[in-house]
């Protein structure tokens, strides 16, 4: 293993304590808070979420069903596809 990749395991790390250390400090409740609602009143109901406009495409799903709902999108706007 090289000392980028210690490096960069070091960084990750570092960058994790920096986000445990805001998130325990409450700093950033109300603004976790916010997007939370927010997202529940858009429907992403987890992670990933997409929205292709306004369709909800939720969790991890293979890159044919983007495409199916892009190209679908595409053919009520009148756009032709490939």
């Amino acid at each position: 293993m090289g000392h980028d990749v210690v490096r960069d395991d070091h960084a990750h790390l570092v960058a994790l304590h920096d986000v445990e250390k805001a998130l325990d400090s409450g700093k950033f409740d109300a603004v976790i808070a916010e997007d939370s609602r927010e997202g529940t009143r858009v429907g992403a109901g987890g992670t990933p979420t997409f929205f292709i406009n306004g369709r909800p495409i939720l969790g991890a799903v293979p890159v044919d069903q983007f495409r199916r709902v892009i190209d679908e999108e595409l053919k009520k706007a009148g756009v032709a596809t490939r």
